[in-house]
């Protein structure tokens, strides 16, 4: 897939990484600060070439890969969608410390997209205990 020109230009400065969290599988963390405002990358896009591992959103929209793929829900999230054109985009909705899991409230898409309600109900949605998982985090990580 080929990355917008604010995702090349970003790619040196918020570094991301998968993280195996016990309760809810693969996320991503960042390494570094992150400062409130910054573009972080791509969500969704519109009518893209895919590959087999990407899914399918709605009405054409994709995930993208890592972001799409391995941002997981969080009412309180870290992140904020933005529609720009046919690419949705995350920047941060606050400075972001290292070693913090990357979040997006999932609802907030369905909102920006008019995504049926059906269409998300198939995804299971529970709350995790952020804290205790991001001290782990700092642990491994340190």
């Amino acid at each position: 897939m080929t990355l917008s020109i604010r995702a090349k230009q970003n790619i040196k400065r918020v570094m991301i990484q998968p993280y195996k969290f016990e309760t809810r599988g693969i996320g991503l963390i960042t390494d570094r600060l992150i400062s409130k405002g910054a573009f972080v990358g791509n969500y969704v896009l519109k009518d893209i070439p895919t590959s087999p591992l990407q899914r399918h959103i709605y009405d054409g929209w994709v995930e993208t890969d890592p972001f799409g793929r391995y941002l997981n829900h969080n009412e309180n999230s870290n992140l904020e969608f933005v529609l720009n054109n046919e690419a949705v985009e995350i920047f941060a909705s606050h400075a972001i410390e290292p070693y913090t899991e990357l979040t997006v409230n999932y609802f907030d898409l369905v909102n920006l997209l008019n995504i049926p309600k059906s269409i998300i109900e198939e995804f299971s949605i529970s709350k995790f205990n952020y804290e205790e998982e991001l001290i782990k985090i700092n642990k491994d990580l340190l």
